[in-house]
């Protein structure tokens, strides 16, 4: 199952070091996420002296510190062994959050898809982890498809959603059904490839407000 995750504001933890791990952190970062970066201790690095009477701390266990001070929503470690990355994951899911390790899907709690962008429109392939370069080859190909028209007709769409709402307040399956025929009509259409936005909206107004007058009538008792 797709979802189109709600980040910002949200706090998200990258561990790792390198172009993998700051590769995520921008991506993250753009959704507006508090995103915070961990580097692990290098490979071979010498476990720190615990507090008295205690084994010594191992890299892992200043990374799961971490995590368990941040409580994070999110958890991606782009690098580690498999075992690092067991307690990594197993410490992110004691404190709520959904852990994504880099080429472990069984390690993992979601798989990141392909994805593309063209003004609001995201295009999202996925092939549930066993191919990530075909999800990619499979996203460029349906970018293609994208006309400039449709990143501009769904920006018309999501500015009149609160006009919809209040011209037709009591019916969900109405104002679907405006948001169909908007999407639909021929006319909105030609002025948004001519670029003429400020027609498509006239078109679209009075598109909702035909739809308001009909959603108003008193509808037959069955």
């Amino acid at each position: 199952m797709l979802v189109d995750l709600t980040l910002r504001g949200r706090r998200v933890l990258v561990v790792g070091r390198g172009e993998l791990a700051e590769a995520r952190r921008r991506t993250v970062a753009s959704e507006g996420a508090h995103v915070l970066l961990i580097p692990p201790p290098a490979a071979g690095a010498p476990a720190r002296a615990g507090r008295r009477g205690r084994s010594p701390l191992r890299p892992t266990d200043i990374v799961a510190a971490r995590v368990r001070k941040e409580r994070p929503t999110l958890v991606f470690s782009t690098g580690g062994t498999e075992e690092e990355n067991r307690e990594i994951a197993r410490t992110a899911r004691s404190v709520g959050a959904l852990v994504h390790v880099y080429d472990a899907p069984a390690l993992s709690d979601f798989t990141l898809p392909s994805t593309g962008v063209a003004g609001p429109i995201r295009l999202a392939v996925s092939t549930s982890g066993q191919s990530p370069a075909m999800a990619a080859l499979l996203r460029r190909r349906l970018e293609r498809g994208l006309r400039p028209q449709d990143a501009a007709l769904v920006e018309l769409q999501g500015n009149l959603r609160a006009t919809i709402r209040r011209a037709i307040p009591s019916s969900f399956e109405d104002r679907r059904a405006t948001i169909y025929r908007i999407a639909r009509d021929r006319t909105v259409a030609r002025h948004l490839r001519a670029g003429d936005r400020a027609a498509a909206l006239r078109v679209a107004l009075r598109i909702i407000a035909v739809q308001a007058a009909r959603s108003a009538r008193p509808r037959p008792r069955p």
